[in-house]
């Protein structure tokens, strides 16, 4: 394996590609088959091939010659003055019967290819010139992807706004039809809008912009036609776009890339290729593409028509694209004029059909009320469109907005840039707590804080205005939107394929064996003993897998002959920087090792996030399901497999508070044998697991993570933590147990929120609530609002409700304010914890919730996230011990003054500044 070749199921893509030519393209499939042949029969490369395998556990000479020959099939060349440049090319002579081909197309394609443009930004947050590739589609529209579009704009009610550039300053795009090899005038005109951005990730990657008046081009055709009809597999194609160089964790082998490139990025090529199968719904093609061709052409080498969108795809094996037919359907409804688009659908197989003579449809209807969830049978086809999230759940009449958030409404829209992010509704700080006058509070950037105080006027509208370093997630809506918690509001999740009592979120009342433990005293040394008890098989959903010494207990139970099989967030990756940090394993080089040692018994996924994934912003789950039947046994938990949240504790000190506090998180586990929740559990990870194969999900092991620097000072605090009176001891209980398992994103966060809201508003006497925190960004609309109402509700009308939130808290001072506007007493009620990581409540001392749930708009919505609720008296008053623990030595509220330079924020440049220490987003949220 050479170094860019990261998984065995890349291998068989690229064999399965070459094997695919002999009948698609049987000239080409000569030519790469005698290539390869002389590949390895010749002593020489034969010899290189060997020594460049040996070094790489699993991997065979065949698999490094197999990966070569197909990356020489495929040249991709700049473009000059409008025509194709072939002079200095590398053409290998494999690739010599499809440049013959583009030689003889290129006269029809010199009329189209200056009607394909680069989409241009200027003050885009994190530096980037250019977002993508677009093309006119008609005489002013403009397609490209919505995945690009999503980067420059967001829905702002029935229309588009582009999104605030750096430091909360306007950004300016652009559409350049030039940036060709060594030309240096532009061709380029404003965008004046965004038409359209599809919000549907399964109809279609597409987005349409409107271009200012004024011809990107000279000549004619003022736009490039579409086909009439989707092309055949086989046809001959070409696309016209500009390849951004890939950073290392998407092309490690970076030498070969710039060999292929000549070192030559931004700037428009043309690629040739041929049309493949349909797959996965979608249009493919098998030219050489990167990054920045997404929005690309796809020309049909015949006539010059369009036959598809590129969008995305596995590096030079399969790309995707949105077909002609689907982008004719848009252009034809118009939906940026109010019609209802309506593409053609995409192939879906189909389900078994019954006997003809019972071919009675069932459909399973949902009516949501205050108190819950009926279900009804009804012996007829329905269809149901959920809508967005924030259209669930019963009807509300939002409360008329404050004088105060009108205000805040109106200077944010004055004053915003120039180092503003927000301004909001608020209230004065005064002797370290929240007073009762209302003002506003203006978000500034940390490093632009000083010119912002000195431009705040010191009263609006009759309230004082109090300028406070911008929270992280405010800075991320800046600096990265799509990593914000609204930034999602569609996902590719298949509710529609888990149905019936194997996906059921029914309530179970079973004999069972529960092993009841807390974090960090017995995080690992239970989880230690539930993985060495695997029999046969091991199923893991995981947030972040990363610890050195779990990876050592799993690789034992493989190395035993179980077979393993998970499902990893992108958190779980190798960082980007090589640099494995201690106590971690590098995943990417332990699982292509796994892969290699145990075959069959070993499998992961990696699941792609966003409109187009299986969640919005986090695969934030943490379950395992251990072997089946009899046998079957669940762990779920609040905790990671960290180092923090699985600390190695030695074990003289495991009953020692003292050291155990300041090992880890604060974490709520509890490990159950029971076929019914382990099989429900672990068909819904593997439905994961399937899905995310469909939607793109990988093996690949790097990521390029948000980078925050923290002062020291902070973690510090975290450090001063005071122990606990005493640990807690896990508890068994073998008997009959009434328990409720919940999942997100499953309709759209209803299973999860309406029954949480029933735990909640169930509350007579006490309700304790612990979570990491409460985002209320996000908390204006949809099931967090209504989870937060519920809250405060009980915290105004029950004698005990007490919450304990982690601290450091991102953004305390916004989220507590908005809680304190909806009649929380926040002084009175919450109090902070470093280190708590748990998402627990205790109701009643009757019934309890334990799980991974966060509670942010995604969190309750679209993340993938699991929990149970346990009605069982014994159960709850044994994590309701574990939160008066913790309530006694957590800290009141308190607001320091503002030191600006102790506010955290987003990583710029290669070092900390003096005093900070850099960590991923995912690192100071979560450990």
């Amino acid at each position: 394996m050479s170094p860019h070749m990261t998984s065995g199921s890349d291998r068989s893509l690229y064999r399965n590609w070459l094997q695919a030519l002999e009948h698609n393209d049987p000239d080409l499939h000569r030519e790469l088959s005698a290539r390869f042949d002389n590949l390895v029969s010749s002593p020489g490369n034969a010899f290189r091939l060997e020594a460049a395998a040996s070094g790489l556990r699993g991997i065979e000479a065949d698999d490094i010659a197999f990966e070569t020959i197909v990356r020489e099939g495929r040249p991709a060349f700049l473009i000059k003055d409008r025509q194709i440049v072939y002079q200095d090319a590398l053409i290998e002579a494999s690739a010599k019967q499809i440049v013959a081909r583009l030689k003889g197309a290129a006269g029809l394609l010199g009329s189209v290819i200056p009607l394909v443009g680069r989409i241009d930004v200027a003050n885009f947050p994190g530096n980037a010139t250019y977002v993508g590739t677009g093309w006119l589609v008609d005489r002013d529209i403009v397609v490209t992807n919505r995945h690009v579009a999503d980067l420059i704009a967001q829905r702002d009610g029935a229309h588009y706004r582009f999104r605030p550039g750096r430091f909360g300053d306007d950004m300016v795009v652009s559409l350049d039809s030039r940036h060709e090899l060594g030309v240096t005038e532009a061709a380029s005109v404003p965008v004046r809008r965004v038409l359209w951005i599809e919000s549907e990730a399964r109809k279609a990657d597409i987005a349409f912009l409107q271009i200012g008046s004024g011809s990107v081009v000279e000549g004619r055709p003022p736009f490039i036609p579409l086909a009439d009809a989707d092309v055949a597999e086989n046809t001959h194609v070409a696309v016209v776009g500009y390849p951004a160089r890939a950073p290392a964790h998407i092309i490690p082998d970076q030498a070969w890339m710039d060999r292929i490139y000549n070192g030559t990025y931004d700037i428009k090529r043309i690629a040739p290729g041929l049309v493949g199968k349909a797959s996965r719904g979608w249009a493919t093609h098998d030219c050489t593409t990167l990054g920045g061709n997404s929005g690309s052409v796809v020309l049909d080498m015949k006539t010059g028509r369009a036959v598809a969108l590129h969008f995305a795809g596995l590096y030079m094996v399969e790309n995707y694209a949105v077909p002609a037919s689907m982008m004719r359907q848009y252009l034809k409804t118009r939906p940026w004029h109010g019609g209802t688009p309506s593409p053609v659908p995409r192939p879906r197989p189909a389900p078994p059909e019954a006997p003809e003579d019972k071919k009675t449809t069932v459909a399973h209807a949902s009516l949501t009320t205050d108190d819950g969830t009926i279900s009804i049978t009804i012996p007829l086809l329905v269809h149901v469109s959920l809508g967005q999230p924030q259209q669930t759940g019963g009807a509300e009449t939002d409360a008329p907005r404050s004088d105060a958030e009108a205000a805040a409404d109106a200077l944010r829209q004055e004053q915003r840039g120039n180092g503003v992010l927000d301004a909001w509704a608020g209230y004065l700080i005064r002797d370290e707590q929240l007073s009762d006058d209302e003002c506003i509070v203006v978000s500034a950037h940390p490093d632009r804080f000083a010119e912002v105080q000195v431009r705040m006027p010191r009263e609006f509208r009759g309230l004082p205005v109090d300028v406070r370093p911008a929270s992280l997630e405010e800075q991320l809506m800046v600096s990265a939107p799509e990593l914000t918690t609204e930034a999602t509001t569609s996902i590719s999740y298949n509710d529609e394929d888990r149905t019936g009592h194997g996906f059921s979120f029914n309530w179970v009342n079973e004999m069972m064996e529960l092993n009841l433990h807390i974090g960090p005293e017995r995080s690992w040394t239970v989880l230690a003993d539930f993985l060495a008890g695997t029999k046969k098989r091991l199923v893991t959903s995981m947030y972040e897998f990363q610890a050195a010494h779990i990876a050592k207990a799993m690789q034992a139970e493989l190395e035993g002959q179980a077979s393993l099989k998970m499902v990893l967030a992108p958190q779980s990756k190798d960082p980007s920087s090589g640099t494995i940090p201690a106590g971690e394993f590098d995943r990417s080089l332990t699982f292509d090792q796994w892969e290699s040692d145990f075959g069959d018994h070993f499998d992961r996924i990696f699941v792609p996030y966003g409109a187009n994934g299986l969640v919005a912003n986090a695969y934030h789950i943490k379950v395992t399901v251990r072997d089946e039947g009899k046998d079957a046994v669940v762990w779920l938990s609040s905790g990671n497999w960290t180092k923090t949240s699985q600390p190695l504790i030695a074990p003289a000190d495991l009953d020692n508070p003292s050291k155990t506090s300041k090992a880890g998180n604060r974490e709520w586990h509890v490990v159950i044998a029971n076929k019914t929740l382990a099989d429900r559990f672990r068909n819904h990870i593997e439905a994961d697991f399937e899905q995310a194969m469909t939607l793109g999900g990988t093996p690949e092991a790097v990521e390029n993570p948000p980078l925050v620097d923290v002062p020291v000072t902070v973690l510090e605090a975290v450090v001063a933590e005071g122990p606990p009176a005493h640990v807690m001891l896990p508890k068994t209980i073998t008997r009959k147990v009434r328990v409720k398992p919940l999942l997100t994103p499953d309709k759209q966060g209803a299973v999860y929120s309406n029954a949480v809201l029933q735990l909640i508003r169930s509350a007579t006497t006490q309700l304790l609530f612990q979570n990491q925190y409460i985002n209320m960004k996000g908390a204006e609309a949809g099931f967090l609002k209504k989870l937060v109402a519920a809250l405060v509700d009980r915290s105004k009308t029950i004698a005990d409700c007490r919450i304990i939130l982690r601290s450091p808290l991102d953004g305390k001072d916004f989220h507590l304010s908005q809680l304190k506007r909806l009649g929380m007493d926040v002084h009175q009620t919450v109090r902070l914890l470093p280190n708590t990581h748990t998402k627990g409540i205790v109701v009643d001392g009757r019934r309890v919730l334990i799980g991974s749930h966060n509670w942010s708009s995604s969190g309750v919505t679209l993340n993938r996230d699991a929990s149970l609720i346990f009605d069982d008296v014994e159960i709850s008053q044994y994590y309701a011990e574990t939160f008066e623990l913790d309530w006694a030595r957590a800290k009141p509220v308190t607001f320091q003054d503002v030191i600006v330079h102790e506010s955290a924020r987003m990583a710029i440049g290669d070092e900390p500044p003096a005093g900070f220490v850099r960590m991923t987003l995912s690192e100071y949220l979560e450990s």
